[in-house]
């Protein structure tokens, strides 16, 4: 072939440095005064390309959007071939150890591009949402003398609990314990 692209029926084919043999296996190659004519309507076939995907580990960020990286064993080195997709999420926002990401809208692009046949458009891949660390101070707070460690915490105890956390997420439930169950500080 003349050029390495794909195309149907309109690409050249030229022959030369034949070698001819007789039955005895010897080259009679000088025997004959060769004439090469090109053959215009040959085709090269696209390479299948199937697209694979990795993800990258995260923190808890109380979505599921997912950070992915394409690649492709498939691609001829040198050329140039770039995978894309419109989306990738996680399965679902929680922390989790090999949680499902699925990546869609797989394409391709690139100068090379046309040389491949894309064989898939969507591809899963496995990473973990690590948990989100928070230190949170108890509320100061008073109560009268019950014989108990235990304080009834009400919202406006929690509130200052959710400054830490995701947009979104908030302490509903909390419970405040005083270190001993007598009157004095």
């Amino acid at each position: 072939f003349l050029d390495k692209n794909v195309g149907t029926g309109n690409k050249v084919v030229r022959a030369t440095g034949v070698t001819i043999k007789d039955s005895s296996n010897a080259d009679v190659t000088g025997n004959y005064n060769i004439s090469y004519v090109d053959n215009t309507t040959s085709t090269i076939t696209p390479k299948a390309l199937t697209a694979s995907y990795t993800a990258s580990n995260k923190t808890y960020d109380g979505n599921a959007t997912a950070t992915v990286t394409g690649s492709s064993s498939d691609i001829i080195s040198g050329d140039t071939v770039t995978l894309s997709n419109t989306s990738a999420s996680f399965d679902n926002k929680n922390a989790g150890l090999a949680k499902t990401v699925s990546v869609a809208g797989i394409s391709i692009s690139g100068s090379q591009a046309a040389n491949y046949s894309l064989q898939n458009t969507s591809a899963t891949a496995t990473a973990d949402i690590s948990k989100k660390d928070v230190t949170l101070t108890a509320s100061n707070v008073s109560k009268t003398y019950d014989g108990t460690l235990i304080y009834n915490t009400t919202s406006a105890d929690l509130a200052p609990l959710t400054s830490q956390l995701i947009n979104g997420d908030a302490v509903t439930a909390a419970v405040i314990s005083f270190a001993n169950k007598n009157v004095g500080a």
